[in-house]
């Protein structure tokens, strides 16, 4: 009986997809050239073949130059670890990290260096797994290492300051991937959060990402004017100049609609990858009673033909824009027709003309018998004059007060009090409740009533100094069981 050779135990493989990458014909093609016959090989040089393998000269060639590379066009596949998110594999990856390839084989991703070249672990030999024996396929977790955030917490949603309410919002825009990855680990908990999480997840969809860039992007604007507000030393003319010049700012917004809106709808398209979210339209109708109504009676369009950016830029932005014009109309420039007989006494114009002389007869017939009607339209023709020769530039109430005698201009100096003390907003009583809180704590809730109003004045009044000798004649003044030993 005749030996038979160990090779006579193989059959030859035919099939060219199933053979191993060592041809020198296949170690020769380029990128470009694999990618036009991507039908055709497209596994032949996978880099998942070259895996846990003893690799020759030409294996390694191949596996760092002529690895198979998707197309531009290429439609990644969801698996099932990620369905339930509806992440995939994402083509800019290979763009911004030259070691990064994908395998269509195992629907994963490797690192082609440590392919070829690893041999053991890094720190403390670890042993390998994921990029280099194993596909990687946590694409929740790629988008975590990809990002690399500023703020690193969220702000609560103030009612009552708006500062915060603008802080509040660009925080979460910043931290929205970590938002959404926080998310999808709670919904893995047992317990009833996971369900809120889950709710929550669901709830971010186009209508949601678009509403968040636009409220972003008008508290942008609304900021200056909140800032300003909480300021201390601001009165009713500047509180309405500077609403007046947003107002006009907000209008040319409105004229210029659809560039303004592209790039706010471009930054929604941004956020709308993180979760792999198509931005689309929800199921409409003709005629709809909880949602804006797109179309109109002599409309003839299908709803499969809407153009998703010119739906949400007339249903959203377009009303909100109008709205927040409106309100800071009505609760700004409404109040002009108060100080139009105050703006008389800001003007440089040397003579009165009849609309200015009107006015101020109006302002002085509102608050007499303070100030005397007779009287006071000669004291505004004399501090005219005063104004103009004046090179300083006076811009608020507090300013023309300093420069107006009360012995002179009686009934103008007394004018200008009232202008400087009209409320503009309730920040300055809200203080005393913000120092009540600091002040009255659980610790202290015993205090009574003198303790406390000494305790708040000391913290409302900073600025004032008192020293311990003060402290202490204050407290000898008093019958005390304890003697003070000076």
């Amino acid at each position: 009986m005749s030996k038979r050779k160990i090779i006579d135990y193989f059959s030859k493989n035919t099939n060219q997809d199933d053979c191993e990458p060592t041809s020198s014909k296949n170690s020769t093609k380029t990128p470009s050239t694999l990618n036009k016959t991507e039908s055709m090989h497209a596994n032949e040089n996978d880099i998942s073949l070259f895996v846990n393998r003893r690799l020759s000269d030409a294996d390694k060639f191949t596996a760092l130059k002529n690895v198979w590379l998707p197309l531009t066009t290429f439609e990644f596949p969801l698996n099932q670890k990620n369905k339930k998110r509806g992440l995939k594999f994402q083509y800019k990856w290979l763009l911004q990290f030259n070691w990064l390839v994908y395998s269509k084989i195992k629907n994963g991703a490797y690192c082609k260096f440590c392919v070829v070249f690893a041999k053991c672990g890094g720190i403390r030999n670890q042993p390998l797994n994921k990029l280099v024996l194993e596909a990687f396929d946590a694409w929740k977790k790629a988008l975590e290492c990809d990002f690399e955030p500023k703020i690193r917490t969220l702000k609560r949603l103030c009612a009552t300051r708006w500062v915060q309410r603008y802080d509040a919002v660009n925080d979460f825009v910043e931290l929205f991937p970590c938002v959404v990855a926080a998310l999808e680990i709670i919904t893995e908990w047992n317990d009833s959060s996971a369900t809120d999480a889950a709710i929550l997840l669901k709830a971010i969809d186009s209508e949601f990402l678009i509403s968040l860039q636009i409220t972003k992007f008008l508290f942008s604007y609304g900021l200056p004017l909140c800032k300003q507000l909480q300021s201390k030393k601001i009165d009713l003319v500047e509180a309405v100049c500077l609403a007046e010049d947003i107002i006009s700012a907000l209008q040319n917004i409105r004229i210029n609609i659809e560039q303004e809106f592209n790039n706010i709808f471009l930054m929604a398209k941004e956020m709308a990858k993180v979760i792999s979210l198509n931005l689309s339209v929800k199921r409409i109708t003709k005629r709809q009673t909880n949602r804006a109504n797109f179309f109109t009676d002599s409309d003839n369009n299908k709803i499969s033909d809407i153009n998703v950016e010119h739906y949400y830029r007339t249903t959203i932005f377009i009303p909100y824009l109008d709205f927040f014009i409106a309100q800071l109309e009505e609760r700004f420039t409404a109040h002009k027709t108060i100080f139009k007989g105050f703006e008389t006494i800001f003007s440089k114009n040397q003579f009165l003309n009849a609309s200015e002389i009107e006015s101020f007869k109006n302002l002085a017939e509102f608050y007499s018998p303070h100030v005397n009607k007779d009287n006071s339209l000669a004291e505004l023709k004399i501090w005219r004059t005063k104004i103009l020769d004046n090179s300083e530039v006076i811009k608020t109430g507090l300013d023309a007060l300093q420069l107006c005698s009360s012995s002179i201009y009686t009934n103008l100096n007394k004018l200008l009090k009232i202008l400087c003390v009209l409320p503009v907003l309730t920040s300055t009583p809200e203080r005393t409740f913000s120092t009540l809180k600091r002040v009255k704590t659980f610790t202290r809730n015993s205090m009574l009533e003198d303790r406390l109003n000494g305790l708040t004045l000391l913290a409302v009044h900073k600025d004032i100094s008192i020293t311990p000798d003060e402290v202490l004649d204050e407290m000898s003044m008093k019958p005390r069981k304890l003697e003070l030993i000076l």
